[in-house]
């Protein structure tokens, strides 16, 4: 196709392009003067407190100590505030109170009617409590001392609470005799707690049966859980509450009540943690 003319008969003036500027590099000094040039304050304000935060982390994982700790539920050991009631004579036996009511000390349980026909002994409570158990009926006959019932009394804060609890051997090992432990008392009607501070009294070497764990915590649910949680090997351990606030004092567990037992024994570093320390 030949070129158009202008009607004088020469050829339009071309107009020469405007030159074409090189793009810049993605790489090299002047982009990195470009990106340094762009990058907003705040954006290195938000770079540095990343950094600071990450360098402190770091510290605190090598330096800070965790505590380790091991916890387990014990219990207000029934034996240990029972008091049995034995027969004074030898006749027939005749119950004024049953199971679980309240009793003080002094007040009439029964009496026992002698087999010759002279007057009925009273049967009386040996102290504050609750009637835990009647092993007789209305009427049997008893001999002198036959085991008519259990009371069981509340303990007293001044003389130092008991607990008991049984642990696998993994855990019984991390319990030191004299060492402190924390013991948590609540309160189940009002939700009231309070954490108060325990020594441990004694640690068993050996297991304990499923039947001697029934008749320490008078609960054969709670032994039950203690035996399948020790694996069949549950070892005894028993702590003193020593001391009770004004405060405290109304939250003071009644026998046969379960708390928890915390026990710190140690501590790890963060690092040795993360790392599988022991």
């Amino acid at each position: 196709m030949s070129a158009q003319t202008s009607p004088s008969g020469q050829s339009p003036a071309v107009t020469p392009s405007a030159p074409v500027k090189p793009r810049p590099t993605s790489s090299g000094p002047e982009a990195l003067d470009s990106v340094i040039k762009t990058t907003k304050a705040r954006g290195w304000w938000a770079l540095w407190a990343i950094t600071v935060a990450v360098v402190a982390a770091l510290i605190w994982s090598f330096v800070a100590t965790i505590p380790t700790q091991a916890t387990a539920i014990g219990v207000i050991p029934t034996s240990i505030y029972s008091t049995a009631v034995t027969s004074p004579a030898e006749g027939k036996f005749t119950l004024n109170l049953g199971f679980g009511g309240n009793i003080t000390k002094g007040q009439e349980l029964g009496s026992v009617q002698p087999f010759d026909g002279s007057a009925a002994v009273t049967v009386t409570s040996p102290s504050d409590g609750v009637i835990n158990g009647i092993f007789v009926d209305q009427g049997d006959s008893v001999q002198l001392g036959t085991k008519i019932g259990e009371i069981v009394a509340p303990p007293n804060p001044a003389e130092g609470v008991t607990v008991v609890t049984y642990l696998p051997a993994s855990s019984a090992m991390k319990f030191t005799e004299g060492q402190e432990a924390q013991v948590t008392v609540t309160n189940v009607a009002t939700s009231e707690s309070a954490v108060v501070d325990a020594v441990i009294t004694s640690v068993a070497t050996v297991p304990a049966s499923i039947a001697d764990m029934e008749i320490i915590s008078g609960s054969s649910a709670v032994a039950q859980q203690w035996f399948d949680e020790s694996d069949g090997a549950p070892y005894r351990v028993f702590l003193n509450v020593e001391r009770w606030s004004n405060d405290e004092k109304t939250l003071v567990p009644a026998s046969g009540q379960i708390v928890q037992i915390t026990n710190t024994y140690g501590s790890e570093h963060p690092i040795a943690l993360l790392f599988g320390g022991k």
